[in-house]
């Protein structure tokens, strides 16, 4: 409803840095841009955004999301709210695509690491919506 989404949409002034956050999420990840570039070109707050949106080096999937990667995610609010973003973006595509297996990793990924480390009270009907994905069966 109206109330829930105003609840958890950042703040005006916080309006922008997570619009950017969203878009340029997998810079670091995709590019070759180095938080420094994007310090220097977008500034300190942006660049913090994208670079704890950034999985962490590693062969598999658990290397590269261990604790520690959602233990410094959940220092950042912002942050927090542009990968709940993409984790439901890409829930939701799983979905529509009937990728069950993709939806089954996110599923784990979600129960055993994103809310438990990166829950938090006001973005509540975001991690709702993630549950009312996992609980549809492909």
């Amino acid at each position: 409803d109206e109330k829930s989404s105003i609840q958890i949409f950042p703040t005006h002034h916080n309006f922008k840095l997570a619009l950017n956050g969203a878009m340029g999420h997998d810079l670091i990840e995709d590019t070759r841009m180095s938080y420094n570039e994007i310090k220097e070109k977008f500034g300190k707050d942006l660049a913090e955004i994208i670079y704890l949106c950034t999985e962490n080096r590693g062969r598999t999937r658990d290397d590269r999301k261990d604790d520690s990667f959602f233990t410094e995610l959940a220092t950042n609010e912002i942050a927090i709210y542009v990968k709940l973003c993409d984790i439901m973006a890409n829930a939701s595509y799983s979905l529509f695509t009937l990728d069950s297996k993709r939806l089954k990793k996110s599923e784990e990924e979600y129960f055993t690491k994103v809310k438990k480390y990166l829950f938090i009270e006001r973005y509540k009907p975001m991690f709702d919506y993630l549950e009312q994905i996992y609980a549809t069966k492909i």
